[in-house]
């Protein structure tokens, strides 16, 4: 190939390079450059040719590009960098060279050829990855955390400072090595399965593990494993991360330490208020109780009205006594509300009725009134409402010394199925303090809370009436002033009863007869006036006797005379009596019918009523149905117009002969129950334990399980639960009834927990366990009467209360007879028991038997002896040893004078 064609074919090899090429000779002259330079400077081939570096560059960069030409020449060796350079259009960039002497055939060197390309961008993208490399590097170290990274083979290629302090190794040691290597056979076996299985499946692993250091330290760590995919998605490997989580175990522990700590102090805390709960009830049970046998006597209407006062009053404070227990529960937000179809009207005059004495004593008025738009029967909880209208009239009255406390009901609004109330309180009193008016209604807090403070009280009142109202969908709000008095106001929603409309009277015109009102009061008088209006009657109110008077002899003489003359007792000058003997000192007013309302402390005796010719009565606040049926009666109106019917008898079904398995470790309750169920007409099986209350249900066919709770061997809850466990295997179910001398809220609901169907207190009652079983198990064709659970009283009452053993068998001295007889032959041993049980240091059998013989001694109303085998039932569970001695002589000496007694009863 000649000259000429090795030339074109040189250019045409260098015009096609992805480089740039250039020839110098040895004056530095260019005569040779390729496209690529061209391209890349964007000039022309003659703007170059046979110029140097000093025409095309600045002086600085000529002469670096000479020296490294000058060098190329006299050493003959290659040069090879990379160097951020100007370019001929003055833009810098990065240029990889090389530089290589140019020969000619005799190997003379004859110049220099340069091959060079720009390298900027890949410099660049180089610099940013090392820069997100130092970013990365500098973020992990400075990690709390423990971070490593696992090629394909497992072995560790990163590990950062936190990960080789946690190994105890300096990096070099860590690097390539596999968990083989650093960790004992096992546990690096179990980190190979887990890393294999995370780059199988690509899943995130996380796991809390325990490791053992070299010194015996137990550490827990807190694992996080991930894969590591390539640009292509390709696992490549696997990263992790650990930290210390050994403080957060141990928190956690001493947590649930705590929080056993605190469920033991919530059951100390229930046990405890479950005794103090039958402490306060069972004297007041007792005075329960003995209003109502009193109410069973002959008694006349003044007397009867009097002592359902007691027995209402007695009733809403033991509402009272055990709401104030629940105060904890409604804080935990468990607290319920039940729902019972009611009459409204009825519920708040007996409310009202039963704080009327309380004014009285003061000399203050007490007043309600119910908006005729309020439906008669409601559904909601009405011992809940009842508690908060006691609460709010009693402060009321305690805080108002002249003038009236009164109670307004109205309907914000009625719809289809409910009703919006409002219930407020207003009174004279004095008024509560501005500054003051929020932190009332907080616990713990009254109007002064000053050691010197002139009225007592737990300051827990208003706390738990704002939360009672709040469940019941409403708020507690007040107005006040100092000196003027205050006003309460409590929203509440209610149901409306299916049957409201039946009892809605407020439209009934039940006569057009003319009635004289007379009070001092003229609140009184509003409301007795609207009353008799809204049944149709034709009221004229006056506000004191001798306008009455002057208004009576005034309607006779223009022929329109009153048929009914409603007065007030307690008047200024002249008192109703004194009205009432004016009356009939005049001829023509001896046939008037008089209705004299007035308080308890100021009834009047029948016969001096009978003188005066008053033809009723009524206690203050009168009641809506009270006045109504009076006023039907005294007008002898159609009878079939009566709002009540005095009745104390409620409908119970009638039930047909059960089967009835008894399980009961008490003697004398055994007896009981058996004696009074067998008088209904059932047959009873006894079982002295839970198990064997669970083996005779296994044996034969029951209707119903009566189950006491506490007995020995199985307790009743252990049994049921046997018992439900079984029944779910064969799909069976049969009702059983919980039987405890507890009376603490929750109960119930433990028994229910436990699998039981209802539950009765100890000792039973007759009357209430056929109700119980009506209600289970009858076809409500028949009716019998029903009573309330009756406590016996304290031991301030006798040794044996004779009336309340001889309720408790309904009169059946037979069966009486038998009970005591079984008490007499069973607490002896009982006692012996305990004596040998407490030398052999046995409390636990000695506990069973002191709650034995309570059991026995309260089912024949031995009350104080019972509450000693209580005490000392209490001091042995408690492990009280130098207490039980003197408790045990005691209630031997009680049970020795108990039996005296027994002995000397006449049958």
């Amino acid at each position: 190939m000649d000259g000429q064609s090795f030339g074109a074919s040189f250019r045409s090899l260098g015009d096609a390079l992805p480089l740039s090429v250039v020839c110098k000779d040895l004056a530095g002259r260019r005569n040779y450059v390729n496209q690529h330079y061209l391209d890349l400077h964007g000039v022309k081939y003659d703007d170059v040719i046979g110029k140097t570096d000093y025409d095309l560059f600045p002086l600085v960069t000529a002469d670096q590009f000479m020296a490294d030409d000058r060098k190329v020449i006299n050493t003959g060796q290659l040069l090879n960098d990379v160097e951020e350079l100007p370019g001929i259009d003055g833009v810098s960039r990065h240029i990889e060279r090389i530089k290589a002497p140019l020969k000619n055939d005799a190997g003379d060197i004859t110049g220099v050829l340069l091959l060079f390309r720009d390298v900027t961008d890949g410099v660049t993208t180089l610099r940013a990855l090392a820069e997100v490399d130092a970013f990365y590097s500098s973020l992990v170290e400075s990690l709390p955390l423990a971070v490593f990274r696992k090629d394909r083979d497992l072995r560790f290629t990163f590990g950062n400072r936190m990960f080789c302090e946690m190994l105890g190794r300096p990096s070099e040691e860590i690097m390539g090595k596999t968990d083989f290597d650093l960790f004992p056979r096992a546990l690096a076996t179990k980190y190979r399965r887990d890393d294999l299985h995370i780059m199988e499946t690509g899943e995130i692993f996380e796991d809390d593990e325990e490791v053992v250091k070299d010194d015996g330290t137990r550490v827990y760590i807190q694992v996080l494993k991930s894969p590591v995919h390539d640009a292509n998605g390709k696992t490549i490997g696997i990263q992790g991360m650990f930290w210390d989580v050994t403080a957060r175990r141990a928190a956690e522990e001493a947590l649930r330490e705590a929080k056993e700590a605190a469920d033991a102090a919530s059951k100390a805390k229930s046990d405890f208020l479950a005794n103090m709960s039958h402490e306060i009830r069972t004297p007041m049970n007792a005075i329960i109780g003995m209003t109502e046998l009193l109410l069973d006597t002959r008694l006349d209407a003044s007397q009867r009205e009097l002592l359902t006062i007691i027995q209402s009053s007695g009733d809403a404070l033991l509402t009272v006594i055990n709401d104030i227990l629940d105060f904890s529960k409604i804080e935990a937000g468990k607290f319920e509300l039940t729902r019972l179809p009611f009459d409204f009207r009825e519920s708040l005059g007996d409310t009202m009725r039963m704080l009327a004495p309380r004014t009285d004593e003061k000399g203050i008025e007490l007043a309600f009134r119910v908006d005729q738009d309020v439906p008669q029967r409601l559904t909601g909880d009405p011992v809940r409402f009842r508690q908060v209208v006691i609460n709010l009239v009693g402060n009321a009255i305690k805080f108002t010394e002249v003038g009236e406390v009164v109670v307004s009901v109205a309907c914000k609004h009625r719809g289809a199925t409910h009703v919006d109330l409002k219930v407020s309180v207003r009174d004279t009193g004095i008024g509560i303090p501005a500054d003051r008016l929020e932190a009332i209604f907080e616990e713990f807090q009254q109007v002064d809370n000053s050691s010197t403070r002139s009225y007592s009280g737990t300051g827990l009142g208003l706390a738990i009436c704002s939360r009672l109202v709040s469940l019941m969908g409403g708020n507690l709000t007040v107005e006040s002033q100092i000196g003027k008095g205050s006003v309460f106001h409590a929203g509440a929603t209610f149901e409306i009863a299916e049957d409201a409309n039946q009892d809605d009277i407020h439209f009934d015109v039940i006569t057009d007869a003319r009635v004289l009102l007379v009070d001092d009061n003229e609140t009184n008088l509003r409301i007795l006036n609207e009353m008799l209006g809204n049944w149709g009657m034709r009221p004229v109110a006056v506000n004191n006797a001798q306008l009455a008077l002057d208004s009576l002899r005034q309607a006779e003489l223009s022929n329109n005379p009153f048929d009914l003359l409603v007065s007030d007792f307690n008047m200024p000058q002249m008192d109703g009596d004194q009205l009432a003997a004016a009356i009939r000192q005049e001829e023509r007013f001896e046939s008037l019918p008089i209705i004299q309302l007035t308080s308890s402390g100021q009834v009047v005796a029948s016969e001096e009523r009978k003188r005066l010719g008053i033809a009723a009565q009524l206690l203050k606040p009168v009641k809506q149905s009270e006045l109504f049926d009076e006023i039907i009666t005294v007008l002898n109106l159609p009878q079939s117009k009566k709002l009540r019917v005095e009745s104390n008898v409620e409908t119970v079904a009638r039930v047909r002969p059960l089967q009835i398995l008894l399980a009961e470790d008490n003697l004398a309750n055994q007896k009981l129950a058996v004696g009074l169920l067998s008088k209904q007409g059932h047959k009873i099986t006894v079982a002295p334990n839970g198990q064997a209350a669970v083996d005779a249900w296994e044996s034969k066919s029951f209707d119903l399980i009566l189950m006491d709770v506490q007995m020995p061997v199985m307790d009743g809850m252990e049994a049921t639960q046997t018992i439900r466990e079984r029944e779910a295997i064969r799909g069976t179910h049969i009702t059983i009834i919980a039987m405890t001398a507890h009376a603490m809220t929750g109960d119930r609901e433990r028994c229910l927990d436990a699998g039981m169907d209802e539950y009765l207190c100890k000792p039973i009652r007759g009357k209430v366990i056929a109700s119980k079983l009506g209600e289970l198990f009858g076809d409500t064709d028949s009716q019998a009467s029903s009573s309330s659970t009756i406590d016996v009283p304290t031991s301030a009452l006798p040794l044996i209360d004779w009336n309340d053993a001889s309720e408790l068998v309904e009169g059946d001295n037979d069966l009486l007879q038998v009970l005591l007889e079984a008490a007499l032959e069973e607490v002896p041993e009982l006692l012996t028991l305990i004596s040998d049980s407490l030398k052999s240091g046995d409390l636990e059998t000695a506990s069973r038997a002191a709650h034995t013989i309570k059991g026995s001694l309260l089912t024949i109303s031995a009350q104080r002896a019972a509450e000693v085998a209580s005490t000392l039932e209490t001091a042995l569970k408690e492990k009280q040893l130098s207490a039980t001695k003197p408790m045990l002589s005691e209630l031997q000496d009680q049970f020795q004078r108990l039996k005296t007694e027994i002995e000397k009863r006449s049958w």
